[in-house]
């Protein structure tokens, strides 16, 4: 019995150590659009993923700089319009300046000069060119204008819910939009323009999606440290003997390290919604470890073959049904829901198999066949 305990748990830890390396190579998946978009092959998303690059480049939610005045929105125009190859990640701005030509006075030189020969020339026209000549003329007397003079429907698409009009100015990045890396780079440009010392706060409404990715990757780890410990303890608590915590927990940890390595291998990575899958692995993984002790204890493992064959049998139902209610989830259209339904069976049944060969394992070969009741 004790060889064949040590062959059980020389095989499984050999599997578990092939397997960390790829515990490694998984991370948190940056590409929200990986995550929410839906992924139907349907005719009209084949032709928009011919697109989709593109499009998504020229976000229809710009980064929108705020100012206090119509001077000062011309004044962050006219930086951009001089600075704009310093930023690597503005691909284009627009404001209500845009619409006021910066060198009026030298186009209105050219256009009168137009208007001075053709008029010269008209005595010489006959016909349809006397009637075109007659239609341009009116339109080559050109006055300078500005923002007061500009047609309604430019100053409507400039103004705020206030009725202020011109602002703020509107300034298009480049990147990936539902992609945090490039959310990212797009911020370390573009959170602040400073123009003559003073400086001006910039929003997107993705900006809210670096947000929602540093708490994620920051807090997660915690969230999935705080359970682990919080399941320690009450191993602790309940069995109070060293060993015997080793058995439950070590199973455990076991049956978490060769799920992410299958994670790791086949290229899946975590996101904001199977990262609950992880905490959720210690809850309900170390449930068979506690039966099985609790059995070995009550029985010593001189029957330790028999205990933990009924045992692991009620366990395995009880884990074959949560494995089949998460693994509903892989009909869900939304790839992020459909990566529980396909990852949390894999994390159960890691942590069901490591339990039920490691647990009474590790019971004999630190117990032998003495009686280990309380």
């Amino acid at each position: 019995p004790w060889k064949r305990a040590t062959l059980v748990v020389g095989p499984v830890l050999a599997v578990v150590v092939c397997l960390a390396p790829g515990a490694a190579r998984v991370e948190f998946e940056a590409d929200m659009g990986r995550v929410m978009a839906g992924q139907g092959e349907s005719r009209r998303s084949t032709l928009m993923k011919r697109f989709r690059r593109e499009v998504e480049s020229r976000s229809t939610s710009p980064v929108v700089a705020l100012t206090d005045s119509l001077e000062e929105t011309r004044k962050v125009h006219d930086f951009l319009v001089r600075g704009h190859s310093r930023f690597m990640m503005l691909q284009d701005f627009a404001s209500i300046f845009s619409f006021v030509p910066s060198d009026q006075e030298q186009r209105a030189e050219i256009v009168k000069r137009m208007h001075k020969e053709l008029s010269r020339k008209r005595k010489a026209l006959h016909g349809k060119d006397l009637e075109n000549a007659d239609r341009a003329l009116p339109y080559l007397s050109p006055a300078p204008f500005g923002v007061e003079q500009l047609p309604q429907w430019v100053k409507d698409r400039f103004a705020d819910r206030d009725g202020n009009v011109g602002r703020f100015v509107l300034l298009f990045a480049h990147g990936r939009k539902a992609h945090a890396d490039d959310v990212s780079r797009v911020l370390a440009e573009l959170d602040h323009i400073t123009v003559d010392g003073k400086t001006y706060s910039t929003t997107a409404s993705y900006y809210i999606l670096k947000d929602a990715y540093d708490i994620v990757l920051k807090e997660g780890p915690v969230a999935v440290a705080l359970a682990a410990l919080a399941v320690l303890i009450i191993v602790i608590v309940d069995f109070r003997r060293r060993r015997e915590v080793a058995a439950a927990f070590l199973p455990l940890g076991a049956g978490v390290v060769a799920y992410l390595g299958f994670m790791g291998y086949t290229g899946e990575n975590l996101n904001m919604f199977n990262m609950v899958i992880l905490p959720t692995m210690f809850g309900m993984g170390i449930d068979t470890s506690i039966h099985l002790v609790h059995r070995i204890r009550e029985e010593g493992t001189g029957r330790m073959e028999q205990g933990a064959g009924s045992t692991g049998a009620a366990a395995g139902m009880s884990a074959a049904t949560t494995a089949i209610g998460f693994g509903s989830m892989v009909l869900a259209t939304n790839p992020g829901l459909r990566s529980i339904g396909e990852l949390a069976p894999v994390g159960i049944l890691t942590c069901y198999l490591a339990s039920v060969v490691l647990t009474p394992s590790l019971m004999f070969l630190w117990n032998g066949r003495k009686k280990i009741g309380r």
